[in-house]
This record gives structure tokens, sequence and C-alpha cells, in this order.
């Protein structure tokens, strides 16, 4: 079971949510990505952010707090083990939101949200292929050049620790509506 899971929501000027581009730093940890030039999502296929986002005016910044059961955080599993675990609870919170988000735009014509993209198990991209689902696709605030661990301190308060060894008692989703 999933513990401490906590939704904060905070409206945010597009100029505000401009002040946290970083375009050439978030772009080369994506280099690092193993879905860096895989899949449609994520660079280079992302567009500039600034033509993307021009036609908003706000930004529904909503911060998810994916906490992990004590269990799991005291572990002493292996590395290997411990990240897929990890990796399964966040990904669950992920298609959360962006499910979430999608019924969102549908009720606000208009909006579009940002949020991993999780619609396919392999992108097409991987393949060569046309996104499968164009409709449904959506971009990464980090992908856009957001650099999120900043957004997350100034407009929520939320200082990121980096656990090395052992998993951290929780990580943070970052996703938005824009209207």
């Amino acid at each position: 079971m999933i513990n401490n899971n906590e939704i904060t929501v905070k409206k945010i000027t597009m100029k505000g949510l401009a002040a946290y581009a970083d375009i050439q730093n978030t772009r080369s940890q994506c280099e690092k990505c193993p879905r860096y030039n895989n899949s449609w999502s994520c660079p280079p296929c992302t567009p500039d952010i600034t033509k993307y986002t021009g036609k908003f005016r706000f930004a529904y910044v909503i911060a998810v707090k994916v906490g992990y059961p004590e269990e799991l955080c005291d572990s002493e599993a292996d590395r290997k083990q411990m990240v897929a675990e990890r990796t399964r609870y966040y990904d669950m919170q992920r298609r959360r939101i962006q499910t979430m988000l999608l019924g969102l735009e549908k009720k606000h014509p208009g909006s579009y949200s940002v949020s991993t993209c999780l619609i396919c198990e392999k992108c097409a991209r991987s393949e060569g292929l046309p996104c499968r689902h164009p409709d449904k696709m959506r971009y990464s605030m980090t992908t856009l050049g957001l650099d999120f661990t900043r957004l997350l301190k100034k407009e929520f308060g939320v200082e990121l620790s980096w656990s090395g060894e052992k998993l951290s008692e929780a990580d943070y989703c970052i996703a938005a509506l824009f209207v």
C-alpha cells in the first residue's frame, strides 16, 4: 500500500511559470535518460515552451507527493529490486494524474495538460513509427525545459532529497493544466 500521498495545486501565471525555464540544463539531463530520442514526448521531439504555452494565461500546477511503504524504504533489497518497486509505485501515481488531467481537458475546452506520457508500454518512436495516440500524448514539465526542483522549492516549499543507497520516503510527481 502507498502511504503519505498528498496533492497540492497552485495557480501560477504563465509568466511566473516561465521563470522556471532552464532549457539548456533540463535538456542536458534529458540526454542521460533512456527515453531521450526514443519517445515522442521527450527531447528532441518536444516543442519550445514559449511557443507551446503562448496562448495560455495560467497553469494549475499539481504537486503529488508519492510516499512509499516503510518496509520498502527500510528494505535491504538489492538496488535493482528497490528501483523496480519505486518505479512501479511512482508510475501508478503518474498514470492516475494523466488520466485525471485528460478528463479535466474534456471538461475545460481549450485547456491542455502536461504530465509524463505513459499511454503506451513502449513508445512507437523507438520503433520508427508515428505516435499511436497523438490526441493523448503529453509532454512532461521537465521535457518542456522547466526546472521542477526549483519550482517545487519556491512554489510549494518542498526541498527534494536524493536518497543515495536507500529509497527516499517520498518522491514528487509534477503536472499542470494550462488554461
